[in-house]
């Protein structure tokens, strides 16, 4: 669902950023890779950049506000959806049997056209 959102948004020209919050750890250096060693030696912070893409890795956890600071200062979003949120003060969009949560503000019936309605709304 979020990738089809994201899709919508973007075609319809605006600058989308996605945050997916999860309690499982994310391994996305591997161990042999520079960016990896650089941050076992005591790098708090490493950044991988190509001619097509950059990744930044952050070895201290952050809260999800922090995350949303970062994102806005690195990618200028008009738009930042966050998969997962846990925090009361995101704004979430309930979907499937998921338990209804504070600052809850839609529950998603299967009308994709409302709940775009609703997320422009929002913004």
């Amino acid at each position: 669902m979020l990738e089809r959102i994201t899709k919508k948004l973007s075609k319809r020209g605006l600058r989308v950023a996605v945050i997916k919050q999860s309690d499982k750890t994310a391994d996305l250096d591997e161990k042999e890779k520079d960016t990896y060693r650089l941050i076992q030696a005591g790098a708090k912070t490493a950044a991988f950049y190509s001619s097509n893409q950059a990744v930044l890795f952050l070895k201290n956890r952050k809260d999800i506000w922090e995350i949303i600071r970062i994102i806005e200062q690195l990618g200028n979003p008009q738009i930042i959806l966050v998969e997962g949120a846990n925090d009361p003060k995101i704004n979430k969009i309930r979907i499937g049997e998921k338990p209804n949560r504070e600052n809850t503000i839609y529950t998603y019936d299967g009308d994709f056209k409302v709940l775009m309605n609703i997320i422009l709304k929002e913004m």
